[in-house]
C-alpha cells in the first residue's frame, strides 16, 4: 500500500509537468493537426493527462498483485504502461516544442504512438468508471438481498 502512495507522488508531478509541456507544444501550433481550436486543445491535455495519470498509477500500483484482484479495465496494461507512457508523451513534447529536433521527424511517427497512448488511457479510465458503477449495482443489489432476506426471517419468526 506504501507503494502505491509514493507512485502517486511521483506520478502526479510528472503528469503536472508532461501536460505543461504538451500546453507549450499546443501553443506553438503542435496540436493543429486535431483541428481544434487552442482552448480546446488545452481541455484535451489537461483530460488526457488525467486519464493518463489513472492509467499509468493503476499501471504501476497494481503490478505485484494477482490479476482476479485486480480490475478488468487496467489488467492489459499492467507492468508496462507505467514505464511507457511517459516517455512517449515526453518524446511528443520534446519533438514538438524544439522545431529544430522534430522537423527530421515525419508527422505521422509522431501523432500515431501519441494518439493510441491518449486512446487506450482514455478506454482504461471509462472502463474503470463503469466497472465502478457496475460493482456499485452490484453491492446495492446485495444490500437489497439482505434486507429482504432479513425481512423474511423476521416474518417467520412473528409467525
Amino acid at each position: 500500500m506504501g507503494d502505491a502512495f509514493g507512485l502517486a507522488f511521483l506520478l502526479v508531478p510528472m503528469w503536472f509537468f508532461l501536460a505543461c509541456s504538451l500546453s507549450v507544444s499546443a501553443s506553438q501550433g503542435g496540436l493543429d493537426w486535431l483541428g481544434l481550436t487552442r482552448g480546446m486543445q488545452h481541455t484535451l491535455i489537461v483530460v488526457t493527462c488525467l486519464t493518463l495519470l489513472v492509467a499509468t498509477w493503476f499501471s504501476g500500483a497494481l503490478s505485484g498483485e494477482p490479476a482476479n484482484q485486480t480490475p478488468w479495465a487496467v489488467r492489459p496494461l499492467m507492468y508496462w504502461a507505467v514505464y511507457l507512457f511517459p516517455v512517449v508523451i515526453f518524446c511528443f513534447s520534446l519533438l514538438n516544442a524544439n522545431s529544430g529536433l522534430g522537423a527530421s521527424v515525419p508527422p505521422l511517427l509522431l501523432r500515431i504512438p501519441v494518439g493510441l497512448v491518449g486512446g487506450v488511457s482514455l478506454l482504461v479510465s471509462c472502463g474503470l468508471l463503469l466497472e465502478l458503477a457496475i460493482s456499485n449495482q452490484q453491492r446495492q443489489a446485495q444490500q437489497v438481498d439482505a434486507i429482504i432476506s432479513r425481512e423474511d426471517q423476521l416474518n417467520k419468526s412473528r409467525i
